[in-house]
């Protein structure tokens, strides 16, 4: 939800994941305090707080396998990070995100695949949320499971 009057909001969303940590949320809500179009990195964030760069590096992939956060490598071999704007509309009804580990595992008792075939789907799954997105979640999971279990007609 951003910054208001010198404050920053953070949803509700963010705060009852419990695939984050508190140290991911707060560094959540850290980024969120910032301007839009705040360049931040890794480095930065750890320059500015008590925080060591691993430890940032850990909060930033948890918000990223939650789908909070994206990153891309650029052809400089910098990264960008983005945070995603779903997680600021506010949710009809709150829905927590379903961990990678689950949805492997649905997805390969679901459908028979060997566990590499697995975690590519689970991946694919994970892709096409960020795209759409939407949250990892156990109703886009159960989606995605029947669209790949259908007979062809």
């Amino acid at each position: 939800m951003g910054m208001i009057k010198g404050f920053a909001q953070v949803p509700n969303n963010v705060l009852w994941d419990s695939n984050l940590s508190l140290q991911a949320k707060g560094l959540w809500a850290y980024i969120k305090s910032k301007p839009p179009n705040w360049d931040f990195s890794c480095a930065r964030i750890a320059q500015e707080t008590k925080e060591g760069r691993k430890s940032i590096l850990k909060a930033m992939k948890q918000l990223e396998e939650a789908g909070y956060l994206h990153r891309t490598k650029l052809p400089s071999g910098r990264v960008v990070h983005k945070i995603h704007p779903q997680v600021y509309k506010a949710p009809l009804s709150y829905e927590p995100p379903i961990s990678f580990q689950d949805c492997r595992e649905a997805i390969q008792a679901s459908t028979g695949m060997p566990d590499k075939q697995a975690k590519q789907s689970t991946q694919e799954l994970v892709n096409l949320c960020q795209e759409a997105q939407i949250k990892r979640s156990q109703t886009a999971l159960n989606s995605w499971i029947q669209h790949h279990t259908q007979s062809p007609i």
